[in-house]
């Protein structure tokens, strides 16, 4: 076995140095947050017609798709349709997350060079987003209400059209009480709105 020469040796001293700089710079961009550097382009708050930048501290993406199939009852139906026993096809609930972001993810998804919305990214599912998209300016017990509302509403929906698509036109969503989400505000003085969108008495 032949040792190394002097020449190998220096060499090896620089190169492994670089692999030590390479491992810091990625350990520490796991841990620096994106918002350091991540932005896009939104509507300024004061004046809907300039896009300003703002920070994207988190992103929006795919989590899981769990099949369901046997979670499926067609038991409302009995007596209404008659359930093909045979159908064919994978039913799947799909979830997403708006984790908060690393400059490490925000670089691996392409956001150094997709800084704004119309831009392609490395990542196309991936879509990041800012602080108020993620939390607007609800209380968690307001985004709550709506989500569940929007949740049975969205089954509600899917059965009538089901029910249409089978031919059942007599089939129809009966309305409920109205759950709004948001309503414009005309004028505010600092974080409070002074006059609402006329829509708001009706409301």
């Amino acid at each position: 076995m032949r040792s190394p020469g002097r020449g190998q040796v220096w060499w090896s001293i620089p190169l492994a140095a670089v692999g030590l700089l390479v491992l810091l710079v990625i350990s520490v961009a796991a841990l620096v947050p994106a918002s350091v550097a991540g932005t896009k382009e939104v509507s300024d708050p004061d004046d809907p017609t300039v896009m300003v930048e703002a920070a994207t501290p988190f992103a929006r993406t795919p989590r899981s798709a769990t099949p369901v199939d046997d979670r499926v009852s067609f038991s409302q139906l009995e007596g209404v349709a008659e359930v093909d026993e045979d159908r064919t096809g994978d039913i799947y609930f799909v979830t997403i997350s708006e984790p908060p972001q690393s400059m490490l993810s925000w670089w691996v998804a392409g956001g150094s060079s997709c800084r704004t919305p119309g831009d392609c990214r490395a990542e196309p599912e991936i879509d990041f987003i800012t602080s108020e998209e993620k939390f607007g300016t609800q209380t968690p017990t307001q985004r709550r209400t709506i989500s569940m509302e929007m949740m049975r509403t969205s089954s509600q929906v899917a059965q009538y059209v089901a029910l249409q698509a089978l031919g059942y036109d007599d089939a129809k969503i009966v309305p409920g009480d109205v759950v709004v989400d948001h309503i414009v505000c005309l004028e505010q003085d600092g974080n409070t709105c002074t006059t609402y969108a006329p829509a708001d008495d009706v409301l």
